[in-house]
């Protein structure tokens, strides 16, 4: 389990920092169609909440320059831990869910309606032109199994991923271990972002 980081204070250096990365953002924006087809993404680090929404601003007003051409999906972490707990525990046992819906028509409703929004937020984070995922933050086990098939499909297809993390590469490595200790996730994931996109602290 990892702790959320306070929005309390913000010092006057990662302002500075953030006039660099935002440097970097906007040239890698200006040739967004290049940089998209070959599955650039980035992993930027130790971005709080201000932090990660000053980012995810600034990308998705760039990406709306590229309409309809580009197509995106922003994923606020809370969003997403809501998909992985729908997919990955809520609606995984469908022999359960058939047997209660057949008794209560409103459950059956709720369940056809979870369904549907899941299947389309899995659609869209499969099949977006670049797909940005704020504030990660993983804290369960079915977050970080869902987080690994997402990006596995995403990278395998060498498509392009912004992650946005409050935390540094570190803890958040260890996060995945502690969460997921069968697999070896996280080094697959830094090793395949670092090769084919970009970094920030």
């Amino acid at each position: 389990m990892i702790e959320q980081n306070s929005d309390a204070f913000e010092p006057l250096s990662s302002f500075n920092q953030d006039r660099d990365l935002f440097a970097r953002l906007n040239q890698y924006m200006d040739t967004a169609t290049l940089n998209l087809k070959q599955g650039r993404g980035w992993f930027i680090f130790n971005a709080n909440r201000t932090r990660a929404n000053r980012i995810s601003n600034l990308l998705m007003g760039r990406l709306a320059e590229y309409r309809p051409f580009i197509s995106y999906f922003y994923v606020p972490w809370r969003d997403f831990s809501l998909n992985a707990y729908m997919r990955e525990v809520e609606l995984s046992d469908e022999e359960r869910n058939a047997a209660q819906a057949a008794k209560d028509q409103h459950l059956k409703k709720e369940l056809n309606i979870a369904r549907r929004v899941t299947t389309d937020t899995s659609w869209a984070m499969l099949t977006s032109d670049i797909v940005i995922i704020s504030e990660l933050q993983p804290n369960h086990n079915h977050e970080a199994r869902r987080l690994a098939e997402v990006l596995e499909g995403r990278l395998g297809r060498r498509m392009t991923t912004v992650l946005i993390t409050p935390h540094m590469p570190r803890e958040l490595g260890q996060a995945f271990e502690e969460l997921a200790p069968e697999t070896d996730f996280w080094d697959n994931l830094y090793r395949r972002m670092y090769e084919t996109g970009f970094m920030a602290l």
